[in-house]
């Protein structure tokens, strides 16, 4: 075998690890971008559970104390003052 083939066979073996790198290179990165999105999803479940038992807590504690409407303001000084009105054309 002369040089040139020997230099020939010797590139494209270099070809074929360059494709089967960037393969694994491609492979990897799908990997990684699979276990990324499964970790947002968990903890955004996580996130939103402890939301929800927060939430909870918080309108029984409300219940507790009384207030039939825990979303309403509590401070009975507040004024609030309920008005009509009519639209003039």
């Amino acid at each position: 075998i002369g040089k040139l083939e020997a230099t020939r066979m010797e590139l494209e073996k270099q070809k074929e690890e360059t494709i089967r790198l960037k393969n694994q290179a491609k492979e990897d990165a799908d990997t990684l971008r699979a276990e990324r999105e499964h970790l947002e999803r968990s903890k955004a479940d996580e996130l939103e559970k402890a939301a929800q038992a927060m939430a909870q807590a918080m309108y029984q504690q409300q219940a507790q104390q009384g207030n039939p409407n825990p979303g309403a303001g509590s401070n009975p000084d507040d004024d609030v003052v309920d008005a009509d009105f009519k639209t003039k054309n």
